[in-house]
């Protein structure tokens, strides 16, 4: 007599992406439940602008990372920093939700004088102290992030570098003071910037100190985040000259 045994089913195909850990019983399914986040993720990206275009290829900056980190169910936090005639070295660790466990760990530093502008200047060296620590923090972050998980970042469609590390003389961005990447605005937005400028009597002289005035900072180019609040104050000015014409007018 013979006893059939029964197949040895295989597990159902399914992929589940749960406190930090994609849980697969194949390589191919690692791969179906990595795709499903790199495409949640591009979505977001795409939508915030968390990234900066730097000769024609997107690189996703610290804010992207850590959004991918926290749809994996990790977060960064501060292991330590420390600094050395003025340059700042941060280092971070990621660390599961669900257990506290470490699952990546970088360094970055910040304020080195060899670190120059498009211009052959000092980037960071001269910056105050909270804003070398901060951008430390900032690249070891986005580090940790890229170390652990740039190949979900490539499955997005992005570069896997974060754009904190990128020189500053291969980009179109600036960092302003408190470590803010500041993206220069399109030559579409620049041209209209200007157009508007001109109609609220702003003129080439006094168009740098109107900057500076409207965004606080010192004048060098439009960036995309002033668009907004040049245009409004153009707009603002624009009113008041037809404003102050209609009454002498009346």
């Amino acid at each position: 007599m013979t006893t059939a045994v029964a197949p040895i089913e295989a597990p159902p195909d399914t992929t589940a992406v749960t406190l930090g850990i994609i849980h697969a019983t194949s390589p191919a399914q690692l791969v179906r439940g990595a795709t499903e986040v790199a495409q949640a993720l591009a979505g977001v990206i795409d939508k915030q602008k968390l990234y900066s275009q730097i000769q024609g290829k997107r690189f996703v900056r610290c804010e992207g990372w850590t959004t991918l980190a926290a749809m994996l169910g990790v977060t960064p936090h501060e292991v330590g920093v420390t600094e050395v005639e003025g340059v700042f070295t941060a280092i971070v660790e990621l660390r599961r939700l669900s257990d506290g466990q470490a699952v990546g760990r970088a360094s970055a530093e910040c304020g080195a004088p060899d670190e120059l502008d498009r211009k052959g200047e000092p980037l960071w060296a001269k910056r105050p102290r909270y804003a070398r620590r901060s951008m430390a923090l900032t690249r070891a972050t986005a580090k940790a992030c890229r170390l652990t998980f740039s190949w979900v970042m490539a499955l997005a469609g992005y570069e896997v570098t974060p754009a904190e590390e990128i020189p500053t003389s291969a980009t179109e961005s600036e960092a302003d003071a408190d470590g803010t990447v500041l993206e220069r605005a399109t030559d579409e937005q620049i041209t209209l910037v200007f157009a508007e400028a001109a109609k609220a009597g702003l003129t080439k002289e006094t168009f740098p100190a109107w900057y500076t005035e409207v965004t606080g900072r010192p004048w060098k180019t439009v960036y995309e985040q002033d668009v907004k609040a040049l245009l409004a104050e153009s707009a603002t000015r624009i009113a008041a000259k037809a404003a102050k014409r209609e009454k002498v007018t009346a």
